[in-house]
């Protein structure tokens, strides 16, 4: 063990990580780098290969073309996905109760979680009843009271031994989803309801650092499972914690607007690092910044910014982020078929020699596949 950490630490002394003596200089500032073993493979893609056959399904979308049933409407103006959610009110302590009969079953055993977004349009504290229930051919009923919601869109991770078993039955396929709302008595309460669906299991969240699992789901592409990012926040991957000089990347496909791009050289226990930044759905700008400690102080700069002229970022259309990235030159492009690369930027700056690389994203959901990192 002292011959494996003394060649670590010959190591990091050779690439100017540490110091076994003291700096004279009086004026020490917090370092933009890390001490990490750097990643030495020459390649790394992100397949999910330990995802189970068939790893999410999509239950409801609340969507037009829907066969919803009951005190539920579409709501058009307030959704988080596509063109519409669900809106549902209880006022007085009635029930209000919205169904819709799925034209193909599922095994309820075989998900481990079930997600949901859902926005309580009127105080939280108003609602006595909020439950997700599904309901078997059999007439078993599985049940799930949800809480503690906070204003604005929630994104609900429900696990499964979470639910309640209501009604026992034989173990038939779910047919039936039905969402029930009661309000407190002289109160009213409504809720938005958007995109449900289950996955199988949680294991493609070990690929990666985080510091908000809920910011990372599972959604696919096509017949083929990618990383779904929705809200704010950053995520690297675990198997590349450090690399100076390399290339990176991904298939991006926004789904609502917001901005996500690259997190580089990154450092994901203080956010320190480049960010190569796309302005999202319906926008056709980009940024190149850095966050770090400059002048004396933790602060964020942009290095360069402009637009994409003659083209605006649509929703549920695919574009393709590209870094590369060597000594303190740092190229960025853009693809729309992953062939023709257009180069956005070429900065030269050095204020990170080396780090991680990951997502970010500023407030949009999100699918991303097809990470490649080549070095």
């Amino acid at each position: 063990m002292v011959f494996v950490a003394f060649l670590i630490s010959g190591f990091l002394y050779k690439e100017g990580k540490i110091k076994f003596l003291p700096s004279k200089s009086k004026n020490v500032s917090p370092p933009n780098i890390m001490a990490e073993v750097p990643f030495m493979g020459k390649k790394f893609q992100l397949a999910y290969e330990s995802l189970p056959e068939d790893p999410v399904l999509k239950i409801a979308l609340f969507e037009e073309g829907e066969s919803w049933s009951g005190d539920g409407e579409f709501d058009f103006s307030s959704f988080y996905l596509g063109e519409s959610s669900l809106f549902l009110s209880s006022q007085k302590n009635a029930r209000s109760t919205a169904r819709l009969k799925l034209s193909q079953g599922f095994d309820f055993q075989a998900f481990a979680y079930y997600k949901l977004f859902i926005n309580p349009r009127t105080d939280v504290s108003n609602i006595e009843e909020l439950s997700l229930n599904f309901l078997a051919e059999d007439g078993g009923k599985y049940k799930y009271r949800i809480g503690n919601l906070n204003s604005g869109w929630n994104l609900l991770v429900l696990e499964k031994e979470k639910f309640t078993l209501a009604e026992a039955g034989d173990g038939g396929e779910i047919t039936e989803v039905v969402i029930d709302l009661v309000s407190r008595p002289k109160t009213a309460s409504s809720v938005n309801l958007d995109f449900l669906w289950a996955e199988k299991s949680n294991n493609y969240l070990d690929e990666w650092n985080f510091t908000n699992s809920q910011f990372i789901s599972l959604g696919k592409i096509g017949s083929l499972p990618a990383t779904l990012f929705s809200g704010s926040g950053t995520a690297t991957l675990k198997k590349i914690s450090s690399a100076k000089d390399y290339t990176f990347k991904a298939r991006f496909r926004p789904l609502t607007t917001g901005q996500f791009g690259f997190f580089l050289r990154s450092n994901p226990s203080n956010g320190y690092g480049y960010y190569f930044t796309i302005g999202g759905a319906d926008a056709s700008s980009w940024q190149i910044s850095k966050s770090g400690f400059f002048d004396g102080k933790n602060k964020s700069e942009i290095l360069i910014k402009g637009e994409i002229t003659n083209f605006k970022m649509e929703k549920e259309k695919n574009c393709f982020l590209k870094a590369e990235l060597k000594g303190s030159k740092l190229i960025f492009l853009f693809s729309l078929d992953d062939k023709d690369y257009g180069r956005i930027a070429e900065i030269l700056d050095d204020s990170f020699a080396s780090g991680g690389v990951g997502i970010f994203s500023r407030g949009a959901t999100f699918l991303v596949d097809g990470l490649l990192f080549l070095q």
